[in-house]
């Protein structure tokens, strides 16, 4: 079986499991490819601004909570 590099969930999934080590420059790498991949995902939108979060870019990581939460309105919580 072979990798496929246009897979959006991959690069998405590559991307939280760097988040989850501290690699958050590269986290947000991955979540722009999956992003270019297919922009209509919620999930790299909301991680990539969980790890600008976590650099203090945090005016960039709330357009991307807006534009994950105008894909999929269910992540905006209570």
């Amino acid at each position: 079986m072979e990798i496929n590099p246009s897979y959006a969930f991959a690069w998405t999934n590559k991307g939280s499991a760097l988040y989850y080590l501290g690699k958050f420059q590269e986290a947000i790498q991955c979540f722009d490819k999956a992003i270019e991949l297919d922009p209509n995902l919620a999930e790299p939108w909301n991680n990539k601004g969980l790890a600008l979060d976590e650099l203090g870019k945090h005016n960039e990581a709330i357009e991307c909570y807006d534009k994950a939460i105008k894909i999929d309105p269910s992540l905006a919580k209570d």
